[in-house]
């Protein structure tokens, strides 16, 4: 009896494992139909109004800007709140938001206290370059081409068998991106071109 469970189990890593790869194949055809068509994504204004990319070699092309709202006393804040101000006052906590704010040293990325949206960082190997996004997707595409990316097999692994396990928040599909902690924030130095990772 024990020993038909054994089969019974095996056939179904069998199983699981064949749809990790025919899953992992198209992943890999779609990435080149991308590439051989040199789509840029950026192009469709949705994107563009709702995600943002921060590359270390372009700092000083980015702006001020509010992704999504936060709640307060005054009722639902917007970009439009934060640009009259000049973006200088903190925000509040709760809501589902990113607020990048640029000063002259430095670029900080505030969160709503739960994290809804998600900052994604990808830091290569050299330590010498990075990219930030609100979107894991749109972070893969833009840095299809440009820097090394590699699959993180042992968290692809769990989606396969998710239901069973309770993968990593933090980690990534790619091992070079990960997510921060929603109770966190990044400074960015522009002088020195690097970032931090800091708790509220």
């Amino acid at each position: 009896m024990f020993y038909n469970y054994k089969i019974i189990i095996f056939i179904i890593i069998l199983i699981c494992y064949y749809y990790f790869i025919s899953h992992n194949k198209v992943i890999i055809k779609n990435y080149n139909i991308i590439k051989n068509n040199n789509t840029n994504i950026f192009e469709n204004g949705i994107i563009k109004n709702n995600f943002f990319i921060i590359d270390s070699n372009n700092l000083d092309s980015i702006n001020s800007h509010m992704y999504g709202f936060s709640i307060s006393e005054k009722g639902i804040i917007t970009d439009n709140y934060y640009k009259d101000l000049g973006y200088y006052e903190p925000p509040e906590p709760q809501g589902s938001f990113i607020l990048i704010r640029k000063s002259e040293n430095e670029i900080r990325l505030d969160q709503d206290f739960h994290g809804n949206i998600g900052i994604y960082i990808y830091e290569n190997n050299n330590n010498d370059y990075f990219a930030i996004s609100n979107s894991f997707l749109l972070l893969e595409e833009y840095l299809f081409d440009k820097q090394k990316i590699s699959l993180n097999k042992d968290f692809s692994d769990n989606f396969v068998v998710s239901y069973l396990c309770t993968p990593s928040i933090y980690e990534t599909m790619i091992k070079e991106i990960i997510k921060i902690p929603p109770n966190s924030f990044i400074i960015i130095n522009i002088k020195t071109n690097n970032f931090k990772v800091k708790n509220y």
